[in-house]
């Protein structure tokens, strides 16, 4: 009487273990799912507030009124450079000009603030490291280094979305170069 409740039993148990399984298996596939998207939302984010950083940046009049300076003044004591820098950044409303650039970098370092926090929410810590290094070269006026810096940044952010970098990535406003065809291609 025994023997025809083995096979019953047996394969609730297999049928149980294999739900178990099964429940176990999509549960690590949608949490994966879940941390690819977040990681995504995030890196879109840091992109976003890079561009931002970017278009921030120097400041052209601070330049112009050096160069000035620099060529009228260049024999006169440093106190009245400094006094003909001022009446020309006030000329120029420099107060107002300068008060907005402050709130706005404040707002940036709140922005920054948040960006690397989340990155080190979402990982992996190699983004955040490249993130600090695309920062502080979108600060400079070296556009080679600001492009190799985000080249990176963009490269360590594609890693764990498991998008494969098929070529090299083309960051500024130069125009994609097409492949030149090698000899063994024009042999063929």
């Amino acid at each position: 009487m025994l023997d025809p409740l083995v096979p019953v039993v047996v394969g609730g148990l297999l049928a149980l273990v294999g739900g178990l399984i099964g429940a176990w298996v999509q549960g690590r596939r949608e949490h994966s799912r879940w941390v690819r998207e977040q990681r995504f939302e995030a890196y879109q984010r840091a992109l976003r507030f890079i561009e931002r950083m970017r278009a921030l940046g120097h400041d052209p009049v601070d330049d112009a009124i050096e160069e000035l300076i620099a060529e009228d003044m260049s024999d006169a004591p440093e106190a009245e450079k400094d006094e003909m820098r001022e009446r020309m950044r006030r000329r120029l409303g420099e107060d107002d000009r300068l008060a907005e650039k402050f709130r706005a970098m404040r707002a940036m370092d709140e922005e920054r603030a948040n960006v690397t926090s989340l990155l080190a929410l979402v990982g992996p810590s190699e983004v955040g490291v490249h993130l600090s290094e695309t920062i502080a070269a979108s600060t400079s006026e070296d556009d080679d280094r600001y492009d190799a810096a985000l080249e990176d940044l963009m490269g360590a952010m594609w890693k764990p979305l498991g998008i494969m970098k098929p070529y090299r990535l083309t960051l500024s406003t130069k125009a994609r170069q097409p492949r030149q065809p090698d000899r063994d291609d024009e042999a063929r």
